[in-house]
């Protein structure tokens, strides 16, 4: 069995990350980083969790069958994440830096990302947000540029660094989807 099969979307949590919003300024590459956040947001809003993994930048080496599974693992953590953190609302661009506790969804595995200049992460977009369950928080995007222009590279959800318990609930979700990914996991023969 390949063993690209049983990788399950790259899920991470980075404590006191410092996030900016670095679009490109070309503005002539397809799909616009911007346009794609909105995007995004909307499906993210829609609970279109497989479109919003479909739209996800992959290892251009995966099989058909490989970029399906993982988009399917990766819809399936995106399920999961708003499940533990509610409805995306009162989406607003931040301008400026903020640091943050983060979960963090993506698709491929370690050893692609780190193959990448920059581990893949050419732009970002970050957003100041209110989620249904965890309430006044970030929601942050990352963007790889390659040959087919912009794609989102990840799709991130955090607590600001002085709010109380940012850590210890970003940690905790991030021990249930690892967890949960395990639970999901093929069994090798």
């Amino acid at each position: 069995m390949n063993k690209r099969h049983l990788i399950a979307p790259f899920v991470c949590i980075v404590l006191a990350t410092i996030s900016c919003n670095t679009q490109s300024e070309e503005g002539h590459l397809a799909p616009d980083p911007a346009a794609q956040g909105e995007q995004i947001v909307q499906l993210l809003q829609a609970e279109n969790f497989e479109e919003v993994a479909r739209l996800l930048h992959y290892p251009a080496t995966y099989t058909p069958q490989e970029r399906l599974a993982d988009q399917a693992a990766v819809a399936d953590s995106l399920r999961f994440l708003a499940g533990e953190v509610g409805h995306l609302d009162k989406v607003v661009v931040v301008r400026e830096p903020v640091t943050f506790y983060k979960v963090s969804v993506s698709g491929g595995d370690v050893p692609y990302w780190q193959s990448l200049p920059n581990a893949g992460q050419d732009g970002a977009l970050t957003y100041q947000a209110v989620f249904s369950k965890l309430g006044p928080g970030i929601f942050h995007l990352t963007f790889i540029r390659s040959g087919a222009g912009w794609q989102p590279r990840s799709i991130e959800v955090g607590l600001e660094r002085g709010q109380p318990g940012a850590p210890e609930r970003m940690a905790d979700i991030t021990r249930q989807m690892v967890a949960r990914m395990a639970s999901r996991r093929p069994k090798a023969l």
